[in-house]
């Protein structure tokens, strides 16, 4: 009896056949450290405890990235959509330009005055002088004969003729001031302007 209490004090019970087993050893139950009764195989893992090689995103920086990934996108489909809807800009001012040329060089090659029993109504196709040209618009390039160009229906032409005087007072040479504007489908204006003297 007295061989039996020493055994227990120091920690250890009798096992099968006389032998004494030690209560601390893996496999066996112990007190919790988070709770008094709370019973656990020793070496096994916490029930509830974290781990610490779990990794992840919190809801709110979750939240965040949307919202840094919702500006960047946002900037480069206005970037996207600047660049698309001024492509064409080039191309219809290059356009337009051409016209303005074409204009311009069917007046200059035309009499720099009316000639007697000349044509002065609103018929291009008629016109013989530069002052023929004068407020003429047309909605839509057209030829000399007035046809409108297939493709540049969306252009509107404007001419004005406007006298003017170059040189000193006394001296002067009678000139022509020729404007030709264009306007592209984009809205866009140009303007070519020349000079034509009387020789």
């Amino acid at each position: 009896m007295k061989n039996f209490i020493q055994q227990m004090g120091a920690g250890t019970r009798p096992g099968k056949a006389g032998q004494a087993h030690d209560l601390e050893k893996p496999g066996r139950h112990k007190t919790c450290p988070y709770g008094e009764n709370c019973r656990l195989r020793v070496g096994a893992p916490l029930v509830g405890a974290r781990n610490q090689n779990q990794q992840g995103l919190t809801l709110i920086e979750l939240i965040v990235v949307m919202i840094v990934i919702s500006v960047a996108l946002v900037g480069v489909m206005s970037v996207i959509n600047y660049t698309t809807r001024h492509s064409a800009d080039p191309v219809l001012r290059h356009q337009a330009i051409a016209i303005a040329e074409a204009y311009m060089e069917e007046i200059v090659l035309k009499d720099f005055a009316n000639p007697p029993g000349g044509y002065s109504g609103t018929n291009r196709s008629l016109f013989d002088d530069i002052s023929d040209y004068h407020n003429l618009t047309d909605d839509g390039a057209r030829n000399q004969n007035g046809q409108v160009i297939t493709g540049l229906e969306n252009y509107r032409v404007s001419v004005s003729v406007i006298e003017e005087a170059f040189g000193p007072a006394g001296n002067t040479v009678d000139a022509l001031r020729i404007d030709v504007t264009v306007r592209s489908p984009a809205g866009e204006e140009i303007t070519l302007t020349s000079y034509r003297t009387d020789y």
